[in-house]
């Protein structure tokens, strides 16, 4: 009879160990897909491990074996390659990962039950860095320039690949008479235009000027240097509204301009952006009446 129990217990055990297995496998294929990957991709890969442990602030030099385990594709559609690698000929295996989002190990011990979780953690790891990287790199220019036509019109400025703003042809307007979160809306609009190319290769000299027209306004005969420009940047989580003045050639602040200037907190609520816009107007038409900014002539 107490064997009968001591079976029973057992079988219940296995069977809960065997069902935990289960859900943790069917979580793990709900994330990932298994992937096919050729033998050229794998020695890349291997290649690319091998240098990220052989700098000084990793191992420090090349392990003495590495070997291809496993690979996958995320729900991201990011790729990974899951390895195992021993430090020397008698060290245990380590697991490290090769990935769209980059090279890392976390130098614990290699288990083959483990490795698809294993190298999912460390995955997420390196997405939510590279996101957080983004985020604080994330930064665009906006010029906005204000019409005798009573228009508004938005130029995007991407930071390129070596840190200079280049006004793109994704530009949009607004009638001066919209409410601030209409205006706001348009301008969050212009700065995802620019978002969306951040970091890219773009030539400033191939670029057009920033205040001839550009494709995405409705009127743009009317869009010519008539207009009033406000520079927009924003910066270490600040948006820096400026008005810029028109001297000989070019929209520009030199040091003898009365300096018209709105800050605000980096803000996605375009009642907060419409407002500063509408106050950074209104404060250059105060400093200069001689230019009429908002003059109906």
């Amino acid at each position: 009879m107490g064997l009968d129990i001591a079976h029973l217990i057992s079988s219940i055990s296995k069977l809960v160990v065997r069902t935990s297995r289960q859900i943790k496998k069917n979580k793990i294929n709900s994330q990932i897909r298994l992937l096919k990957v050729n033998d050229q991709i794998i020695n890349n890969a291997k290649k690319q491990l091998d240098k990220w442990l052989a700098h000084p602030n990793e191992l420090g030099f090349s392990p003495e074996k590495i070997e291809y385990t496993n690979s996958f594709v995320d729900k991201d559609n990011i790729k990974c390659l899951i390895f195992k690698y021993q430090e020397t000929a008698k060290s245990k295996c380590l697991l490290g990962i090769v990935s769209d989002s980059g090279t890392f190990s976390e130098m614990k011990e290699y288990n083959k039950n483990t490795e698809l979780e294993d190298a999912i953690k460390i995955l997420e790891m390196l997405k939510n860095y590279w996101k957080k990287k983004a985020e604080e790199m994330q930064t665009y220019s906006v010029n906005v320039f204000v019409g005798k036509d009573k228009i508004i019109r938005f130029v995007p400025g991407v930071r390129n690949r070596y840190g200079i703003y280049v006004p793109i042809a994704e530009g949009l307007e607004v009638p001066l008479n919209s409410t601030p979160k209409e205006i706001g809306e348009v301008y969050l609009k212009t700065a995802n235009n620019a978002l969306k190319h951040l970091g890219e290769d773009l030539d400033i000299k191939a670029a057009k000027p920033k205040y001839i027209s550009f494709k995405g306004f409705r009127s743009q005969k009317e869009f010519d240097l008539k207009h009033f420009c406000f520079s927009s940047f924003l910066l270490d989580g600040k948006i820096k509204f400026t008005f810029l003045h028109w001297h000989k050639n070019e929209f520009c602040l030199l040091k003898s301009d009365v300096e018209c200037v709105v800050e605000i907190s980096k803000t996605d609520d375009p009642s907060i952006i419409g407002n500063a816009i509408i106050e950074i107007i209104n404060k250059a038409n105060e400093s200069y009446p001689e230019l009429n900014i908002l003059s109906n002539t």
